[in-house]
């Protein structure tokens, strides 16, 4: 096969241009300092993969807190012994009839008297939201906020309103005042996102946060 005397040169050239590049290196860079430098480069990715996996084994153990925490929830509900299924629909927060409930023991009945009043401790909700509906909204709305806070800021609202029936509006000071440093902060403003989105409050800007029946949930 006959080669054209121009591309054998050209070739050369290029193999005596690698060379002279590889020459300059070795003579920028003794074998201990590329050494040093290869072995700072393992510690670092090294760190970077120690950081993944401790990264990867925090979210793990958040996942399964959330876990444990929405179980409790759902056993504590259990425990108040209210009725299975609630009519939201039809549940007219302003005029609330008496339920039906089951007589209990005396004892129990002194416990859940003694606990009942505690608004905080999610036990007494009339309305509460899925993790379906709480990702149903965009994060960028919901932000950091949690699905038991959420719930337990509903019920802290909902039962401020049925002891106040004649109150409309809540403003933010007031919401702290009976919800607590929970609702300070982008947190707090998030999951009052969430119930708004939801329909289970309105929020307005020069009156502040207010309830409004299920049925007219939007």
């Amino acid at each position: 096969m006959n080669v054209e005397p121009d591309l054998i040169e050209q070739v050369r050239n290029s193999v005596a241009e690698l060379d002279r590049i590889h020459a300059s290196l070795r003579s920028q860079l003794t074998y201990p300092e590329f050494c040093d430098r290869l072995i700072a480069a393992k510690k670092r990715i090294d760190a970077a993969k120690t950081h993944m996996i401790q990264n990867a084994l925090k979210i793990k153990e958040l996942d399964r807190t959330i876990e444990i925490l929405l179980l409790r929830r759902e056993k504590a509900l259990l425990r108040v012994n209210r009725p299975a299924i609630i009519d939201h629909e039809n549940f007219d927060h302003g005029n609330i009839e008496p339920v039906n409930i089951k007589p209990s023991p005396p004892a129990e009945c002194q416990a859940l008297s003694q606990r009942q009043p505690m608004v905080k401790s999610g036990l007494n909700h009339l309305a509460s939201i899925t993790m379906k509906e709480l990702e149903s909204i965009p994060l960028t709305m919901r932000g950091a906020a949690k699905l038991e806070n959420v719930n337990e800021l509903l019920s802290t609202v909902e039962a401020h309103f049925r002891k106040n029936p004649k109150q409309q509006y809540l403003t933010l000071s007031d919401l702290a005042s009976i919800a607590g440093p929970k609702v300070g902060g982008r947190t707090g403003l998030a999951m009052i996102h969430v119930l708004k989105a939801l329909g289970y409050v309105h929020y307005d800007v020069h009156r502040g946060l207010s309830r409004i029946k299920k049925q007219d949930r939007r």
